[in-house]
């Protein structure tokens, strides 16, 4: 039996199959999305493999993972992926832990797409194309703004009226905190600290940049804010900016 991740975005598609009875697993890359020349790079053990195709959608790139995994023999049909996680950008205030993807999750996400237009649309898309394509295949939403609901209260706020932060919730939600999770819990790993006497600094240097402070295991602080556009200036956002 398999699990399947899907991180879709505005980049791509990055894939990881991993066997849940053995050490095999094998992860790649769909890049070029909407072109004659879409990239398929799959790193198998040490060796890579390259396929081209044309791609017209997400929709499409979804299927034609599924299409080379079989193919190539990962798997011998949809029924060996015992279940399957996507990346889902916005979480809004509802979702603080992985969750079953349902109809009525889907209704909720549905709400936040205004909240990250780009990323959300793309997130949505690559759930319903995997709702078709891996059908009865249980899928699990992995929220990017999870990891920072222990921020407190009083430094998710802005300098705003408060009737208005509440009507339209703004708030410092934090993003790229699956990855600052990651880095605190390699960061225990390594060093053997105790999570719960613990001060961390993690640093996402990368197409986005994040900053988070972790305190006994939880963020108290971020440098993304209501979007991904606060913090340091990245590879093509400008960072926090003072108009003043």
């Amino acid at each position: 039996m398999f699990v399947l991740v899907l991180e879709t975005d505005e980049l791509g598609i990055r894939f990881f199959l991993k066997s849940l009875n053995s050490s095999f697993e094998v992860n790649g890359t769909i890049s070029d999305i909407a072109t004659e020349s879409a990239t398929m790079r799959i790193f198998e053990q040490k060796e890579e493999f390259i396929l081209l195709s044309e791609i017209n959608d997400i929709p499409e790139a979804i299927e034609w993972i599924r299409d080379v995994i079989i193919s190539r023999g990962y798997i011998s049909s949809v029924n060996d992926i015992k279940a399957i996680a996507q990346y889902v950008m916005h979480g809004g205030d509802r979702f603080k832990i992985p969750t079953l993807l349902t109809e009525d999750t889907l209704v909720e996400l549905d709400k936040w797409k205004d909240y990250a237009p780009v990323t959300m649309e793309i997130n949505l898309s690559s759930i319903i194309a995997a709702r078709k394509l891996f059908p009865n295949i249980p899928q699990f939403g992995v929220f990017d703004t999870a990891f920072y609901h222990t921020i407190p209260e009083y430094a998710k706020l802005y300098a705003l009226p408060y009737d208005y932060i509440r009507k339209h919730k703004i708030k410092r939600y934090g993003f790229h905190g699956i990855l600052h999770r990651y880095m605190m819990n390699r960061a225990y790993e390594l060093t053997g600290i105790k999570k719960s006497k613990s001060r961390l600094i993690t640093i996402e240097i990368g197409y986005g940049c994040s900053v988070t402070a972790i305190r006994n295991g939880v963020a108290v602080e971020t440098s993304m804010g209501f979007s991904r556009l606060e913090g340091p200036f990245m590879l093509e956002r400008s960072g926090s900016v003072n108009f003043d």
